[in-house]
């Protein structure tokens, strides 16, 4: 019982943190981009028409593009790290594996900004045939950049669970010494 409570508190955990770093995340590439959210996220997300002001849309949509990730890959890692002795255990080496894969998100994001900021400096359109782009932008350039970025970003939260469910086996064997030579 006291394992499913930590799961479940590490679900709840993972979720909050994943959202709060979409937040994060979408005001800063809403900096760079204010067309990307007005011009696609905010139809996207359904909410052109609200009457908030666009960093508290923002955040809302970098909440709900996010949260449901922690959700996603907490249970992943916790079943992943099955072979701690105890529930306490099981929560503070989750807790840090989820930690570690925010960091390799970022890690992501920041490549992810650096590329894209390279790789629309010349912008061509015709480079970007497969990408939609909403009719009439300013600065397609720019809404190109946030697309590296929110696409990286995605990317780099499924490669960081890839390594936080090795992270977890290897610490859940080690923890019960089957790896101890």
């Amino acid at each position: 019982m006291k394992r499913l409570a930590a799961v479940l508190a590490l679900t709840l955990a993972a979720s909050l943190l994943a959202g709060a770093y979409g937040v994060l995340h979408d005001q800063a590439t809403f900096t760079i981009s204010p067309e990307y959210f007005t011009a696609f996220k905010y139809h996207q997300f359904r909410l052109a028409d609200s009457p908030l002001p666009d960093r508290v849309k923002v955040g809302v949509i970098g909440f709900l593009a996010t949260w449901w990730m922690g959700a996603f890959i907490a249970p992943i890692l916790a079943l992943a790290g099955g072979f701690f002795r105890d529930a306490a255990t099981l929560w503070r080496e989750t807790l840090r594996t989820i930690l570690l894969v925010l960091a390799i998100t970022l890690a992501f994001g920041v490549f992810a900004g650096g590329y894209g900021w390279v790789r629309t400096r010349a912008f061509d359109p015709a480079d970007y045939a497969g990408w939609y782009f909403p009719e009439n932008l300013r600065r397609p350039a720019r809404f190109a950049w946030v697309g590296w970025i929110h696409n990286f970003g995605y990317l780099g939260g499924f490669i960081g669970a890839a390594f936080g469910v090795v992270r977890q086996v290897a610490r859940g064997y080690r923890s019960r010494g089957a790896l101890a030579g």
